[in-house]
């Protein structure tokens, strides 16, 4: 289908101005489910489109370990397996086995601009390029793409939103504005993570803050006014840093392509360009706009007072989506454009990924708001991917890429829950629940899975991503990658963070253990005897979180990294490239690591 993407982005918006016009309270809802329902299958047929599995075709940029070294494609012998490969500008052919290279893509190497134009680009990186110039200037283009990183959350973002749909469903006050800001919230989500230009992915970001805060100050709690103003100033604080980093690399790189970008801004910002301190400071202002987004400590004062605020609904997209795009921002922006003030940063972003980890997990551990304690949990989690950013090798990227997928939907379906408790009790003081494990079976087992993959589980989704982050970290300690070989790090202060981690991660336990035992089991209270277990609808709603919790948790590669992998490898690589060394003296260890 021409144009997929681009359609994708609108439609939801386009959506919400048929639910306005629409009359009749069950006549739009019905439109908006049917466009929640169009958009989350049009992302599914994404899936079929996206060539994860290509083999090595003509023009393909490659990578040869055995020689350190990178080239092009030039003709391929399928038969006997084996490509011929142009090393160098000038340089005579030279024949490899399939097995002998590696297919890196647009990310990692600064290949030929016509291969990208023509919308055959590099292997498991970005695809589906859609491109059309924007405000008459080449520096500002309506540029679309989908990879590896941006697939599987796209995914996730259209099945949460449509949940969201049927969990609201019985919903009446205003229920047309409520489902027309949700739509426009789908549009912006999906906007940014489809954007492969600068500017076009900060007006998706800035006006994603729109329908979140219209959303809590309309139809939140009585705190609603506090818990709004509060998310809206965090939130601009966060939209501007991002704008000066914005309007900076437009100045200094003179373009804003997301896929030409690493390597222009590798010239000025680099260990050899002449502006390396502003690459620091650069790096701080996305950082600052992406850890806030993020709700990651010490900034993650929003989160809190938006969760215990948020209207039914709502409650589910905040740690699922809408915070997601925080991580997602990281991965795709502040460290493939600034590796190598990345890599100066490390320890700062590491010692707030495991303060992450332990403060918000000790704060959940206080609190008996049910609500609140999520919140905090999301944050305790969000430390998991900020430690994993923060390491720079392809196991830590991949551990905090898949604890961003694994965090939107176990946050999503705790705060289903909450939702569902509180609906039913009028409140949620975790103190006055108790013994829930007979009285609501069906409420209990969906708990336990969320809350079991909450703590790590192995066979839940949760567990793939801590352990992938903290073997990323372990990889951080060998000579062959980047912090070291960079001079950016040591051993000794790499043991110390993992040691720390792994504390952190038992208060986790913690937390689960605990709130399971308060909530589930112990006497049973007069009030819970009155509640009605779960409906219908509700498993409708519980039951496909659930099952793709258990399926990333069983099948991690086939579900999620045999889409990411090639695209977090390119950007490892690149990284290596544009930091303050080059890919020759960290081969050996990025393949000792699977790199």
């Amino acid at each position: 289908m021409p144009h997929v993407l681009f359609i994708l982005v609108f439609l939801p918006a386009l959506g919400a101005a048929a639910v306005l016009a629409v009359r009749g309270r069950v006549a739009r809802r019905w439109v908006a489910f049917s466009v929640f329902s169009a958009t989350f299958l049009l992302s599914l047929s994404l899936l079929a489109s996206y060539r994860w599995d290509r083999g090595v075709e003509p023009g393909d940029p490659v990578r040869i370990p055995s020689l350190q070294t990178v080239g092009i494609v030039r003709s391929v012998d399928p038969v006997a397996r084996q490509a011929m490969v142009e090393l160098g500008p000038g340089a005579a052919l030279q024949r490899f086995g399939f097995a002998e290279v590696r297919l890196v893509g647009e990310y990692a190497v600064a290949a030929d601009r016509g291969h990208l134009a023509s919308g055959r680009t590099g292997f498991g990186v970005v695809q589906l390029v859609e491109r059309g110039n924007w405000l008459g200037s080449n520096q500002a283009q309506n540029l679309l793409g989908i990879d590896g990183l941006s697939l599987p959350l796209v995914n996730l973002t259209t099945l949460l939103f449509l949940l969201v749909c049927v969990a609201t469903w019985t919903m009446e006050d205003r229920a047309a504005g409520f489902l027309a800001l949700l739509l426009m919230l789908e549009t912006t989500m999906l906007g940014i993570l489809l954007s492969l230009d600068l500017l076009l992915f900060f007006l998706f970001f800035e006006l994603s803050l729109a329908p979140v805060y219209y959303l809590i100050v309309s139809w939140g709690g009585a705190r609603r006014q506090y818990a709004s103003l509060k998310f809206f100033i965090y939130s601009m604080v966060g939209a501007m840093a991002l704008l000066i980093g914005v309007i900076a690399i437009d100045v200094n790189v003179h373009s804003l392509d997301l896929i030409e970008l690493p390597h222009r801004a590798a010239a000025v910002f680099g260990p050899s360009g002449t502006l390396g301190t502003t690459g620091a400071w650069l790096f701080a202002a996305f950082t600052l706009a992406f850890l806030l987004r993020l709700a990651a400590t010490p900034l993650h004062g929003w989160i809190v007072d938006a969760m215990a605020e948020a209207p039914a609904g709502l409650t589910m997209l905040i740690p699922g989506t809408f915070v997601m795009t925080g991580g997602y921002g990281l991965l795709r922006v502040a460290y493939p454009i600034l590796p190598h003030a990345a890599g100066r940063a490390w320890l700062v972003m590491a010692v707030l990924g495991v303060i992450g980890i332990a403060y918000g997990a000790l704060c959940a551990l206080s609190h008996v708001d049910l609500k609140r304690l999520i919140a905090y949990a999301s944050v305790s989690q969000t430390g998991v991917i900020v430690l994993g950013t923060a390491t720079m090798t392809t196991a830590s990227f991949n551990g905090a890429f898949f604890a961003l997928v694994g965090q939107g939907l176990i946050a999503g379906l705790l705060s289903f829950l909450a939702d569902v408790i509180e609906r039913r009790a009028g409140h949620r003081e975790i103190d006055r629940l108790g013994g829930l494990a007979k009285r609501l079976p069906r409420y209990w087992g969906f708990s336990a899975v969320a809350f079991f993959a909450l703590l790590g589980l192995p066979g839940l989704s949760g567990f793939i991503g801590q352990v992938m982050a903290l073997f990323g970290v372990f990889q951080a300690r060998r000579n062959g990658f980047l912090l070291l070989a960079g001079h950016h790090g040591s051993a000794g202060a790499i043991n110390t963070i993992i040691v720390l981690a792994c504390i952190g991660l038992v208060f986790v336990a913690a937390v689960v253990v605990v709130t399971l035992r308060r909530i589930f089991f112990g006497p049973e209270r007069a009030e819970s005897r009155a509640f009605a277990d779960l409906g219908a609808r509700e498993i409708a709603v519980a039951a496909p979180l659930t099952l793709m919790i258990i399926l990333l948790g069983l099948f991690p590669s086939l579900l999620v990294f045999s889409l990411s992998n090639k695209t977090v490898e390119a950007i490892d690589l690149l990284m290596h490239q544009n930091s303050a060394f080059g890919p020759a003296s960290t081969a050996e260890g990025r393949r000792a690591g699977g790199g």
